[in-house]
């Protein structure tokens, strides 16, 4: 007989494991047997299975659940309902399918699928990973599971991304052939939520940015004023070379045929769109054109539109400090406070006394806080809301959603009205309207 014990105490007889263990069994006239042994409120408790992977699956069950029996597990069978149960045959945990429909998306890039790898390790498996696909998640393992994301600290927009690709997992699994599990515990089961449902955006109207722009550096002028303009994502207007332009012709245009993709390593090279539609030309307005042309004129068609200083690719974060985030600063105090000191006696003592304890010299604050002047900019954006604050332009002239959808390379139409549809209230007294003019005949009988 051999033991494979966790963690264990010492105990009058001998010692049990404080967490599962397994314990090999050997016997002369029969095939060796793995027992799973714990303590569950001061019980010994154990489960005997017929090969060792199994026991080991067992194992993390019981130590997903606090040291305590698997929800739903018969001993000796295993969960009814599963066609194999884990006793006695063998089966496909949330991990084992998991990595594998990882693996099979086809059109994910290597980052992309990176980042579902590391979400699972950190959120799912811990909790889930060691259950059955087909029959062993219950909806009150999907309930605990969401409560401690939650207690975790998990921001709610986080939490639906997680639930959303577990789920998309599971879907998969039923589409699999032959089918991998017969049913999806994971749908309608996240709590409905205006922190879940909507992204933080923040729509800057064009007087705001306005205020941004002009305090931007010149090098970096054009590049914010086309992304505001366009609605281009950051990663496809830093990739677009001379080429990509038609700024001559009658119809003013720039195609979108590429984007910087950061792959798993960090690194970053040109690959396709964010999506299928993500291939667009778009039609530019005279200002926008003849200011491209002016910044394009007599450079190679292969050259980058809005290449690094230093040439190369400009990374996001490098536009971000040197020139989005200042920017939005100086927008956000006026004038007779800019030179104001940001920070008072007192902190310049503490900063100063840091700065000796470290050896190295600490800067203050750049830019003064905001003031509470009028004029200056309240809001807080990203650069990415340059993106949502073109689409609440259109949407505020009036252009219809689909001319936006295509125009912002979304995949399909509903995307952008789960995104931008609570924009548009105004379009309430229009239906009213229409409803009242196809009801004008009560008018008439009114009158009689």
């Amino acid at each position: 007989m051999s033991k494979e014990y966790g963690n264990t105490r010492d105990r009058p007889g001998g010692s049990l494991p404080s967490v599962a263990g397994i314990e090999k069994r050997n016997n002369k006239t029969m095939a060796p047997t793995w027992r799973v042994l714990w303590r569950e409120n001061g019980q010994r408790q154990y489960e005997l299975f017929s090969d060792e992977h199994n026991a080991t699956q067992f194992r993390r069950l019981v130590e997903a659940g606090g040291n305590q029996w698997p929800y739903g597990w018969v001993k000796g069978e295993g969960f009814p309902g599963d066609g194999s149960l884990l006793v006695h045959g063998t089966v496909t945990t949330l991990r084992d399918w998991a990595e594998d429909a990882v693996s099979l998306r086809s059109r994910a890039s290597a980052r992309t699928k990176s980042d579902y790898r590391r979400d699972l390790e950190r959120h799912v498996y811990p909790y889930l990973g060691a259950l059955p696909v087909d029959g062993g998640i219950t909806a009150r393992h999907v309930a605990e599971w969401l409560d401690a994301l939650e207690v975790s600290g998990l921001a709610p927009k986080t939490i639906a991304n997680i639930h959303g690709l577990v789920s998309s997992i599971m879907s998969d699994g039923m589409a699999h052939r032959p089918p991998v599990c017969d049913h999806n515990p994971f749908a309608s089961r996240l709590r409905e939520s205006p922190d879940v449902r909507v992204e933080e955006m923040v729509f800057l109207t064009p007087a705001e940015f306005e205020l941004i722009h002009r305090n931007v550096p010149a090098f970096y002028q054009l590049l914010t004023l086309l992304l505001f303009a366009t609605g281009l994502r950051f990663g496809e207007a830093t990739a677009l070379r001379v080429a990509d332009f038609a700024l001559d012709a009658r119809r003013r245009t720039l195609t979108v045929v590429r984007a910087w993709k950061r792959q798993p390593d960090g690194t970053y090279r040109i690959g396709e769109p964010k999506t299928r539609r993500g291939r667009r030309t778009l039609p530019l307005s005279p200002k926008v054109a003849a200011l491209l042309r002016a910044h394009v004129k007599g450079r190679p068609l292969e050259a980058l539109v809005f290449p690094a200083r230093e040439g190369g690719q400009m990374l996001n974060s490098t536009f971000h400090d040197s020139a989005w985030a200042p920017a939005v600063a100086r927008a956000s105090v006026c004038g007779k406070h800019a030179g104001e000191p940001r920070e008072t006696p007192a902190e310049r003592t503490a900063r100063l006394a840091l700065q000796r304890g470290t050896g190295r010299r600490i800067r203050p604050p750049a830019a003064a806080p905001s003031c509470d002047c009028e004029g200056v900019l309240t809001k807080r954006p990203r650069v990415h809301d340059l993106r949502h604050s073109h689409a609440s332009q259109l949407i505020a002239e009036g252009l219809p959603l689909p001319v936006i959808s295509r125009r912002l390379g979304h995949m399909s139409i509903q995307v952008t009205i789960d995104r931008y549809g609570h924009l548009m209230p105004e379009l309430d007294d229009a239906v009213n309207a229409a409803v009242d003019r196809g009801l004008a005949w009560l008018d008439d009988e009114n009158d009689d």
